[in-house]
Protein backbone atom coordinates (compact mmCIF):
# COMPACT_ATOMS: atom_id res chain seq x y z
CA UNK A 1 0.00 0.00 0.00
CA UNK A 2 1.56 3.41 -0.93
CA UNK A 3 2.13 5.34 2.29
CA UNK A 4 1.30 8.70 0.71
CA UNK A 5 -2.27 7.60 -0.04
CA UNK A 6 -2.93 5.80 3.25
CA UNK A 7 -4.23 8.97 4.88
CA UNK A 8 -7.08 9.07 2.38
CA UNK A 9 -8.33 5.61 3.37
CA UNK A 10 -10.40 6.06 6.59
CA UNK A 11 -10.70 2.31 7.20
CA UNK A 12 -6.96 1.70 6.92
CA UNK A 13 -6.15 4.80 8.95
CA UNK A 14 -8.46 3.71 11.76
CA UNK A 15 -6.97 0.21 11.87
CA UNK A 16 -3.43 1.59 11.71
CA UNK A 17 -4.12 3.95 14.60
CA UNK A 18 -5.63 1.11 16.63
CA UNK A 19 -2.68 -1.21 15.91
CA UNK A 20 -0.08 1.39 16.88
CA UNK A 21 -1.92 2.25 20.10
CA UNK A 22 -2.18 -1.41 21.17
CA UNK A 23 0.97 -2.86 19.58
CA UNK A 24 2.87 -5.72 21.17
CA UNK A 25 5.84 -3.33 21.38
CA UNK A 26 5.20 0.41 21.19
CA UNK A 27 6.83 2.32 18.35
CA UNK A 28 5.46 5.84 17.80
CA UNK A 29 7.94 6.31 14.93
CA UNK A 30 5.69 4.02 12.88
CA UNK A 31 2.50 5.80 13.94
CA UNK A 32 0.46 7.49 11.18
CA UNK A 33 1.13 10.86 12.84
CA UNK A 34 4.84 10.29 12.07
CA UNK A 35 4.85 8.29 8.83
CA UNK A 36 2.31 10.30 6.83
CA UNK A 37 3.94 13.75 7.34
CA UNK A 38 7.31 12.13 6.60
CA UNK A 39 5.99 10.66 3.34
CA UNK A 40 4.64 14.09 2.34
CA UNK A 41 7.65 16.22 3.19
CA UNK A 42 10.86 14.18 3.46
CA UNK A 43 13.19 12.90 0.79
CA UNK A 44 12.12 9.56 -0.68
CA UNK A 45 8.69 9.65 0.91
CA UNK A 46 6.85 9.37 -2.39
CA UNK A 47 8.21 5.84 -2.95
CA UNK A 48 7.47 4.46 0.53
CA UNK A 49 4.89 1.69 0.95
CA UNK A 50 3.23 0.02 3.92
CA UNK A 51 3.89 -3.69 4.32
CA UNK A 52 0.92 -5.02 6.27
CA UNK A 53 -1.01 -8.11 7.21
CA UNK A 54 -4.62 -8.08 8.31
CA UNK A 55 -7.44 -10.31 9.42
CA UNK A 56 -11.13 -9.70 8.87
CA UNK A 57 -11.43 -7.17 11.65
CA UNK A 58 -7.98 -5.73 12.42
CA UNK A 59 -4.43 -5.10 11.25
CA UNK A 60 -1.95 -7.68 12.54
CA UNK A 61 1.32 -6.26 11.21
CA UNK A 62 2.52 -2.98 9.71
CA UNK A 63 5.90 -1.61 8.69
CA UNK A 64 6.76 1.29 6.35
CA UNK A 65 9.21 0.00 3.75
CA UNK A 66 11.31 1.18 0.86
CA UNK A 67 13.36 -0.71 -1.71
CA UNK A 68 17.09 -0.58 -1.07
CA UNK A 69 20.17 -2.70 -0.75
CA UNK A 70 20.11 -5.74 1.51
CA UNK A 71 23.14 -7.28 3.14
CA UNK A 72 26.41 -5.39 2.87
CA UNK A 73 28.20 -8.35 1.34
CA UNK A 74 25.49 -8.94 -1.26
CA UNK A 75 24.20 -6.26 -3.59
CA UNK A 76 20.68 -7.67 -3.53
CA UNK A 77 17.59 -5.48 -3.61
CA UNK A 78 15.54 -5.71 -0.42
CA UNK A 79 12.55 -4.31 1.36
CA UNK A 80 13.85 -2.39 4.35
CA UNK A 81 12.16 -0.45 7.13
CA UNK A 82 11.98 3.17 6.02
CA UNK A 83 14.39 4.82 8.43
CA UNK A 84 14.28 8.49 7.52
CA UNK A 85 16.40 11.00 9.42
CA UNK A 86 13.88 11.34 12.25
CA UNK A 87 12.90 7.69 12.68
CA UNK A 88 14.89 6.27 15.58
CA UNK A 89 13.28 2.85 16.00
CA UNK A 90 12.55 0.24 13.32
CA UNK A 91 10.56 -2.34 15.30
CA UNK A 92 7.48 -3.34 13.24
CA UNK A 93 4.01 -2.95 14.70
CA UNK A 94 2.54 -6.35 15.64
CA UNK A 95 -0.89 -6.78 17.16
CA UNK A 96 -0.95 -7.69 20.83
CA UNK A 97 -4.25 -9.53 20.15
CA UNK A 98 -2.72 -12.07 17.78
CA UNK A 99 0.00 -14.72 18.08
CA UNK A 100 3.19 -12.92 16.92
CA UNK A 101 4.69 -16.21 15.68
CA UNK A 102 1.72 -16.63 13.33
CA UNK A 103 2.08 -13.04 12.10
CA UNK A 104 5.78 -13.50 11.30
CA UNK A 105 5.07 -16.87 9.66
CA UNK A 106 2.45 -15.28 7.43
CA UNK A 107 4.81 -12.45 6.43
CA UNK A 108 7.64 -14.89 5.71
CA UNK A 109 5.45 -17.19 3.60
CA UNK A 110 3.62 -14.52 1.62
CA UNK A 111 6.46 -12.08 1.00
CA UNK A 112 8.19 -14.11 -1.76
CA UNK A 113 4.89 -14.39 -3.63
CA UNK A 114 3.86 -10.78 -3.10
CA UNK A 115 6.97 -8.82 -4.08
CA UNK A 116 9.99 -9.24 -6.32
CA UNK A 117 12.42 -8.44 -3.49
CA UNK A 118 11.61 -10.98 -0.74
CA UNK A 119 14.67 -10.07 1.34
CA UNK A 120 13.44 -8.14 4.40
CA UNK A 121 15.78 -5.91 6.40
CA UNK A 122 14.85 -4.48 9.81
CA UNK A 123 17.43 -1.88 10.91
CA UNK A 124 17.39 -0.30 14.34
CA UNK A 125 14.88 -2.72 15.81
CA UNK A 126 14.79 -3.73 19.46
CA UNK A 127 16.59 -7.03 19.85
CA UNK A 128 15.36 -7.97 23.31
CA UNK A 129 11.58 -7.58 23.04
CA UNK A 130 8.72 -9.96 22.18
CA UNK A 131 8.69 -8.94 18.48
CA UNK A 132 12.31 -10.03 17.95
CA UNK A 133 11.83 -13.11 20.15
CA UNK A 134 8.91 -14.25 17.97
CA UNK A 135 10.97 -13.69 14.82
CA UNK A 136 13.80 -15.85 16.20
CA UNK A 137 11.35 -18.65 17.04
CA UNK A 138 9.90 -18.59 13.53
CA UNK A 139 13.41 -18.54 12.07
CA UNK A 140 14.38 -21.61 14.11
CA UNK A 141 11.25 -23.46 13.01
CA UNK A 142 11.14 -22.53 9.33
CA UNK A 143 14.77 -21.67 8.53
CA UNK A 144 14.26 -18.11 7.36
CA UNK A 145 17.99 -17.45 7.24
CA UNK A 146 17.77 -14.75 9.89
CA UNK A 147 20.93 -12.70 10.35
CA UNK A 148 21.27 -10.57 13.47
CA UNK A 149 22.92 -7.19 13.05
CA UNK A 150 23.87 -4.84 15.88
CA UNK A 151 20.85 -3.13 17.40
CA UNK A 152 20.74 0.52 18.35
CA UNK A 153 19.21 2.18 21.38
CA UNK A 154 17.17 5.34 21.75
CA UNK A 155 16.21 7.18 24.90
CA UNK A 156 13.14 5.54 26.44
CA UNK A 157 11.77 6.25 29.89
CA UNK A 158 9.23 3.94 31.49
CA UNK A 159 6.69 5.53 33.75
CA UNK A 160 7.06 4.63 37.41
CA UNK A 161 4.90 5.32 40.46
CA UNK A 162 7.74 7.51 41.77
CA UNK A 163 10.25 9.47 39.62
CA UNK A 164 13.38 7.74 40.85
CA UNK A 165 15.45 7.82 37.66
CA UNK A 166 17.74 10.65 38.71
CA UNK A 167 18.77 9.12 42.02
CA UNK A 168 19.32 5.71 40.41
CA UNK A 169 21.31 6.78 37.38
CA UNK A 170 23.10 9.99 38.39
CA UNK A 171 25.66 10.25 41.16
CA UNK A 172 25.03 12.56 44.10
CA UNK A 173 28.07 14.57 43.12
CA UNK A 174 26.77 15.17 39.61
CA UNK A 175 23.29 16.01 40.90
CA UNK A 176 24.83 18.58 43.25
CA UNK A 177 26.83 20.01 40.36
CA UNK A 178 23.69 20.38 38.23
CA UNK A 179 21.85 22.04 41.12
CA UNK A 180 24.73 24.51 41.47
CA UNK A 181 24.62 25.31 37.75
CA UNK A 182 20.88 25.89 37.93
CA UNK A 183 21.33 28.37 40.80
CA UNK A 184 24.11 30.25 39.02
CA UNK A 185 22.19 30.38 35.76
CA UNK A 186 19.20 31.82 37.61
CA UNK A 187 21.43 34.40 39.26
CA UNK A 188 22.95 35.36 35.91
CA UNK A 189 19.52 35.93 34.39
CA UNK A 190 18.10 37.42 37.59
CA UNK A 191 15.11 35.12 37.67
CA UNK A 192 13.80 31.74 38.68
CA UNK A 193 14.36 28.87 36.28
CA UNK A 194 11.30 26.79 35.58
CA UNK A 195 10.24 24.03 33.22
CA UNK A 196 6.98 24.58 31.37
CA UNK A 197 4.90 22.06 29.43
CA UNK A 198 4.05 23.79 26.15
CA UNK A 199 2.29 20.92 24.34
CA UNK A 200 -1.28 21.78 25.35
CA UNK A 201 -1.09 25.56 25.74
CA UNK A 202 0.88 27.39 23.05
CA UNK A 203 2.28 24.62 20.87
CA UNK A 204 2.43 26.71 17.70
CA UNK A 205 4.54 29.43 19.34
CA UNK A 206 6.69 26.85 21.11
CA UNK A 207 7.42 25.06 17.82
CA UNK A 208 8.56 28.28 16.16
CA UNK A 209 10.82 29.00 19.14
CA UNK A 210 12.24 25.49 18.89
CA UNK A 211 12.92 25.77 15.17
CA UNK A 212 14.82 29.03 15.56
CA UNK A 213 16.63 27.86 18.69
CA UNK A 214 17.87 24.77 16.87
CA UNK A 215 18.86 26.75 13.76
CA UNK A 216 20.86 29.21 15.87
CA UNK A 217 23.16 26.48 17.16
CA UNK A 218 25.54 23.92 15.72
CA UNK A 219 22.83 22.19 13.71
CA UNK A 220 22.21 25.44 11.88
CA UNK A 221 25.91 25.83 11.18
CA UNK A 222 26.14 22.29 9.78
CA UNK A 223 22.91 22.59 7.78
CA UNK A 224 21.08 19.81 9.62
CA UNK A 225 18.50 21.92 11.48
CA UNK A 226 14.85 21.59 10.45
CA UNK A 227 14.80 25.11 9.00
CA UNK A 228 17.86 24.39 6.85
CA UNK A 229 16.20 21.55 4.93
CA UNK A 230 13.21 22.23 2.65
CA UNK A 231 9.99 20.73 3.96
CA UNK A 232 11.46 19.45 7.22
CA UNK A 233 9.95 22.23 9.30
CA UNK A 234 6.50 21.41 7.88
CA UNK A 235 7.09 17.77 8.78
CA UNK A 236 7.86 18.74 12.40
CA UNK A 237 4.79 20.96 12.68
CA UNK A 238 2.45 18.29 11.32
CA UNK A 239 3.75 15.40 13.40
CA UNK A 240 3.78 17.53 16.57
CA UNK A 241 0.21 18.62 16.01
CA UNK A 242 -0.87 15.04 15.32
CA UNK A 243 0.65 13.66 18.51
CA UNK A 244 -0.54 16.66 20.54
CA UNK A 245 -4.13 16.12 19.42
CA UNK A 246 -3.94 12.65 20.97
CA UNK A 247 -2.28 13.93 24.14
CA UNK A 248 0.92 12.06 23.23
CA UNK A 249 3.42 14.89 22.77
CA UNK A 250 5.66 16.07 25.58
CA UNK A 251 7.09 19.52 24.84
CA UNK A 252 9.02 20.90 27.80
CA UNK A 253 10.73 24.26 27.83
CA UNK A 254 13.37 25.40 30.34
CA UNK A 255 12.74 29.11 30.83
CA UNK A 256 13.37 32.19 32.90
CA UNK A 257 10.20 34.18 32.36
CA UNK A 258 9.69 34.08 28.60
CA UNK A 259 13.41 33.56 27.87
CA UNK A 260 13.80 30.03 26.47
CA UNK A 261 17.04 28.28 27.45
CA UNK A 262 16.36 24.74 26.21
CA UNK A 263 13.50 22.70 24.80
CA UNK A 264 12.91 18.96 24.67
CA UNK A 265 10.30 16.90 22.86
CA UNK A 266 9.30 13.30 23.42
CA UNK A 267 6.60 11.00 22.07
CA UNK A 268 4.36 9.02 24.40
CA UNK A 269 4.00 5.37 23.46
CA UNK A 270 2.96 2.39 25.52
CA UNK A 271 3.98 2.92 29.14
CA UNK A 272 6.67 5.52 28.58
CA UNK A 273 8.35 8.30 26.66
CA UNK A 274 10.49 8.04 23.54
CA UNK A 275 13.08 10.80 23.28
CA UNK A 276 12.74 12.75 20.04
CA UNK A 277 14.38 16.17 19.60
CA UNK A 278 15.91 18.87 21.78
CA UNK A 279 17.74 22.17 21.40
CA UNK A 280 19.40 24.66 23.73
CA UNK A 281 20.65 28.24 23.69
CA UNK A 282 24.42 28.00 23.17
CA UNK A 283 24.91 31.41 24.79
CA UNK A 284 24.37 29.63 28.12
CA UNK A 285 26.25 26.44 27.30
CA UNK A 286 28.58 26.77 30.30
CA UNK A 287 25.60 26.10 32.60
CA UNK A 288 24.41 23.04 30.61
CA UNK A 289 20.78 24.06 30.09
CA UNK A 290 20.15 20.93 28.03
CA UNK A 291 21.27 18.69 30.90
CA UNK A 292 19.20 20.69 33.36
CA UNK A 293 16.15 20.11 31.19
CA UNK A 294 16.98 16.41 30.83
CA UNK A 295 16.95 16.16 34.60
CA UNK A 296 13.55 17.82 34.75
CA UNK A 297 12.25 15.43 32.08
CA UNK A 298 13.30 12.46 34.22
Amino acid sequence: VPAAGAGRDPRLLHRWTELEREALEPNPFFAPQMVLPAARHLEGGESVHLLLAESADRLLFLMPVSVGRGLRSMALPALTSWMHDYCFLGTPLLSAHHDPDQSWTAIASELPRAVSTPLLVLPLHSGDGPVAAALRRVDAQHGLGLRQSPTAYRGFVRRRPEPTYATEWITRRHLANLARRRRRLGQTLDGEIGTVDRAAVDLGEALEEFLHLEASGWKGRTGTAFLCRPGHDRFLRELSQGFAEQGRLMFLSLQVGTRVLAQSTALIGGRGLFGFKKAYDEAFARWSPGSLLDLDVL
